[in-house]
């Protein structure tokens, strides 16, 4: 469950706890209330957000704090993790900032970080930050840009993969999409709660069905190219729709590294390479 945690009474955090295998991510944009506030723009909204980390790790689980980094917090990185650690969080995961909605308005104000300078930060954190915490530190960027070691290693616990093939978003409003982005994207909400079937949209809707005949196979670009796409899927496929209205286009962080040329080219070979010959020479 991805939350902002401001409603999470102690009660509330203990029923979640009794759910099976129970997971929450809360978003936290800054390591104060003046920049989460900022960004979310309700007063009083980052203390009861904290409050409610603190419920659920007193009920027993180990919620992840979620921080999207921009040019505003890029400086707050530390203070976020001390944070984390004194809420009882387990791990910190640091999302780019996507170019959806209000996102996007904020990518043309310059308000976000460069691909270039993303990749120093996700380096620093995984190579510095983390030698300073016991928490696990996930920076949210495509897996080609990793270490092998982190993505194989620990069971591949810190890459960060969107599990595209085995969730569906609930919004807000009880509408069924393919996640969250559902709300600026109609094309990718699926029915509504109160009158549809679960168990029919899972198995009946046709984006869903295309994905899963689909991919990775289709993706197209550097993603098409990438020789970790089956582990990475497109990275975010909904993002990818937002932006271009194809469901396989490439994610919009790895096609502009590409084109800068910062693209592991290790990490990419021809959609079409040819087959070698046989002994035969057939």
């Amino acid at each position: 469950m991805e939350t902002n945690g401001v409603l999470c009474t102690e009660s509330i955090a203990q029923a979640i706890a009794c759910g099976k295998d129970p997971f929450v991510s809360v978003s936290l944009d800054g390591s104060n209330g003046e920049t989460h506030e900022w960004l979310r723009g309700v007063p009083g909204c980052f203390q009861a957000s904290a409050q409610g980390i603190r419920h659920l790790a007193k009920a027993g689980l180990k919620p992840q704090v979620i921080m999207t980094v921009m040019r505003r917090n890029q400086d707050q990185i530390e203070g976020m993790v001390r944070l984390a650690e004194s809420l009882g969080a387990g791990s910190v995961k640091f999302n780019i900032l996507q170019p959806t909605g209000r996102g996007e308005h904020m990518h043309q104000a310059g308000e976000v970080l460069s691909v270039e300078e993303l990749l120093e930060l996700g380096h620093r954190v995984e190579n510095i930050v983390s030698r300073s915490t016991s928490l696990r530190l996930i920076f949210h960027y495509p897996a080609a840009f990793r270490p092998l070691g982190k993505i194989f290693g620990d069971n591949g616990s810190g890459c960060g993969v969107c599990g595209i093939l085995g969730i569906l978003g609930v919004l807000a409003n009880g509408s069924y999409a393919l996640c969250g982005i559902g709300e600026t994207v109609p094309e990718l909400v699926f029915g509504h709660a109160a009158r549809d079937d679960l168990k029919d949209v899972w198995e009946d809707n046709p984006v869903l069905e295309e994905l899963r005949q689909g991919l990775p196979r289709r993706l197209e670009g550097v993603c098409g190219e990438c020789v970790l796409k089956g582990r990475c899927l497109g990275s975010c496929l909904a993002q990818n729709y937002y932006l271009s209205h194809s469901l396989w286009a490439p994610f919009w962080f790895c096609d502009g590294a590409r084109q800068r040329g910062l693209f592991p080219e290790t990490r990419r070979r021809p959609q079409n390479p040819l087959r070698p010959l046989n002994s035969e020479g057939s």
